[in-house]
């Protein structure tokens, strides 16, 4: 079991972590265990050790009354225990850290329709994450586009994971269905995600989401669709609600790139980018020229290289807690503000 005391901004927290055996290899059990993470203003990146983070490892015998006094005695300082039953901890940031422990899940939304001729006319389905009792509105949407595969339907349900964590976080989150097209690179597959972007800005008041911000995030396939729906929002398609903007407010290409980043403009979105070095699928060279030639055209982009861990779906499923946290801090520092961040 590993007890965690955390100080941020002058409050301490307490996580109390049951830490099972991993199954995964243990290159990556690193960094699935390091809990939590903090972000460093001065890099823009994460760390996991300093003066303000305490980490220590208890056995099973000795965790419960370890717990229960630190409990107690953070109780009388007015704060709230987090990491077991109850609500999240004070310490805790809104859109950080997983704060609600329930989401709501509406599956199968049709958010588009493609009419193919002769009365043949195909639906597109989102399945849309919630946080559970969630009172605030103006909420950020995070649009979830999965990676190719031999079956979309597959790829669709194998990651449902990925908008789920954002919704624990407050986020507004989908994950959406789409023609695949070839290996989801297609004008067709963007076209589909542009249309679930307009879909949410004709639903926002429906579901007190901002239209302002709302984020896509990719994972392959969808790594390089996330990647033009942000750069060429005017190729808008035919798949639903025309009359509504399809831009984006950031964009996150886990496993991605562009392959033909010269064309990148001025006054593009900001964009994140995850890779491994030994993505032998699409390789990290690809990915850093896309972000070289984004910052090199004046816009924003964040690069987070793993060591190694290859390419989705192992990639992203594996690294998967670290890859939300990453997207999250990107996300609070590129397209809401401090105050939003805070609750």
């Amino acid at each position: 079991m590993l007890v965690s005391v955390t100080r941020r901004r002058g409050l301490t927290a307490l996580h109390v972590t049951r830490v099972r055996r991993s199954r995964v290899p243990a290159r990556h059990r690193t960094l699935r265990e390091q809990k939590p993470a903090l972000y460093d203003d001065a890099t823009g990146g994460d760390r996991f050790e300093g003066e303000n983070s305490m980490q220590v490892r208890l056995k099973s015998s000795q965790a419960g009354r370890v717990a229960g006094w630190l409990a107690a005695a953070l109780s009388v300082a007015g704060l709230v225990l987090g990491g077991v039953q109850g609500p999240a901890v004070a310490a805790s940031d809104r859109y950080l850290d997983p704060i609600f422990s329930s989401v709501r899940v509406d599956k199968d939304l049709v958010y588009g329709r493609v009419d193919h001729g002769g009365g043949d006319v195909e639906r597109l389905k989102l399945d849309l994450y919630r946080p559970s009792g969630d009172t605030k509105s103006n909420r950020p949407v995070l649009i979830f586009v999965h990676g190719g595969d031999s079956s979309v339907d597959k790829g669709f349900k194998r990651n449902r994971m990925v908008p789920k964590g954002f919704a624990h976080r407050g986020f507004v989150a989908a994950a959406i269905n789409y023609r695949d097209g070839t290996n989801g690179t297609s004008r067709a597959s963007q076209h589909d995600t542009r249309a679930a972007v307009r879909w949410f800005r004709a639903n926002a008041d429906r579901y007190r989401v901002s239209p302002s911000r709302i984020v896509v995030m990719g994972s392959s396939a969808g790594g390089v669709n996330v990647l033009h729906v942000a750069f060429n929002p005017d190729d808008a398609g035919s798949s639903g609600h025309p009359g509504f903007s399809s831009k984006v407010a950031a964009a996150i290409s886990v496993a991605g790139a562009d392959a033909e980043p010269q064309h990148i403009g001025t006054g593009e979105p900001p964009i994140a980018m995850v890779h491994a070095a030994d993505d032998t699928t699409v390789p990290i060279a690809a990915a850093r020229a896309t972000c070289e030639q984004t910052k090199a055209s004046g816009n924003v982009c964040t690069f987070f290289e793993y060591a190694e861990g290859g390419h989705p779906p192992e990639f992203l499923t594996e690294n998967l807690a670290r890859i939300t946290e990453q997207s999250s801090r990107f996300i609070c520092r590129q397209v809401l503000d401090r105050v939003s961040c805070r609750g």
